[in-house]
């Protein structure tokens, strides 16, 4: 069963997409990466030209903005290392992501989601459902369930 593969294909594939339209303009996974640094940047420069007040308190949007790239970075992992626990990581990475867009925006986050990132919370969800059956379908020879209790032999009679 590949589907935790296709999943890990997908999480990288929707990164690439639209992520997030907020009032008509949408951005990619790729455009926040890159807007966390620039706003990270930006920070970092009006703290020493103003003062105290001046800088931000803290860099939350910055740091939430660059940790959408753990979501292809997991993804291509789980394309290529076919194991159990490179499934759940490669599913739990935006699913913690959007958990933690959620509590910095006090759930306004999701009226600015686009496809990628329901794509991406998607393939993760089912990569954490499958990842389970995925290693059981490999160690069975791709039997599926093994009804008879694993490496047993049968009972002689």
């Amino acid at each position: 069963m590949q589907i935790p593969r296709i999943c890990g294909i997908v999480l990288v594939i929707g990164f690439f997409l639209p992520f997030v339209s907020v009032m008509g303009v949408s951005c990619s996974g790729y455009d926040l990466v890159k807007g966390g640094q620039a706003i990270g940047g930006m920070a970092e420069g009006l703290g020493g030209m103003g003062g105290e007040s001046a800088a931000p308190k803290q860099d939350n949007p910055a740091i939430l903005m660059k940790i959408v790239a753990l979501i292809p970075i997991a993804g291509l992992i789980s394309a290529i290392v076919d194991k159990k626990i490179v499934y759940m990581i490669s599913g739990f990475v935006p699913i913690a992501i959007l958990l933690a867009w959620t509590a910095e925006t006090s759930g306004g986050v999701f009226n600015g989601l686009a496809i990628g990132a329901w794509l991406c919370i998607a393939a993760g969800i089912t990569q954490l459902v499958t990842a389970g059956r995925s290693e059981m379908a490999t160690a069975d020879e791709g039997g599926g369930i093994d009804p008879g209790g694993g490496d047993e032999p049968p009972p002689e009679s």
